[in-house]
């Protein structure tokens, strides 16, 4: 719980460091494990968990989000089964407009999945989160491809399955096709629209249907 004035609610993320370490080899430590709150500190949307704030202590960063008491969708599956389309409906328009606000300035997800939407126990609100592997053109840093490649592989575009790396620029695009699985899977109640999406690639690594 915050303090006074506020005394809201909120989610703290600790990240520890060693404190006998040098300070540019704790500087560069946060930088890199940070890389999600350091997207999250520039957006501030309703469908968004943000991040509101962070504190030192001897021994860690810790970042200070808004509080949402919700679980992530992956898990919801059988409750979701007896809602109406028009309530799953709802529950999509909202990771949308979440998701379209992140591209307006210039944030690209990269890691769109069940997992990583928090939803309430009605299905009436939720949250995006897990913005580690996101692409933001206002920061420089980079993430590697074995990082990139430890993504639940039935999200990756067939075009990066099947180069092994990310060569696409249009970001856009990427999230619109992890969007449309995730979207599949809220109509169909968790089904997965297939087992490997390189049975539906074209091009030289494509496998034969």
């Amino acid at each position: 719980i915050d303090e006074p004035p506020c005394n809201v609610d909120v989610h703290l993320k600790e990240y520890p460091f060693e404190p006998v370490a040098r300070v540019t080899e704790i500087e560069s430590y946060l930088k890199c494990i940070t890389k999600e709150m350091q997207v999250l500190r520039s957006l501030r949307h309703q469908y968004i968990r943000c991040v509101t704030g962070h504190f030192l202590t001897g021994y860690s960063l810790v970042q200070v989000s808004d509080w949402f008491d919700g679980v992530p969708l992956e898990t919801k599956w059988r409750e979701l089964r007896v809602f109406a389309f028009i309530d799953k409906l709802s529950l999509m328009i909202k990771i949308i407009q979440g998701l379209a606000y992140c591209h307006i300035r210039d944030v690209f997800h990269r890691n769109i999945s069940a997992s990583n939407i928090l939803v309430a126990d009605e299905f009436d609100d939720i949250k995006i989160t897990g913005f580690e592997f996101a692409k933001d053109f206002e920061l420089v840093n980079t993430i590697t491809t074995t990082r990139m490649s430890q993504r639940d592989g039935r999200i990756i575009p067939p075009e990066e399955l099947q180069s092994g790396r990310s060569s696409s620029t249009n970001y856009r695009l990427y999230d619109i096709y992890q969007l449309g699985v995730l979207l599949y899977r809220i109509v169909e109640n968790g089904e997965w629209p297939f087992s490997d999406a390189l049975d539906y690639a074209t091009g030289g690594s494509a496998r034969n249907i």
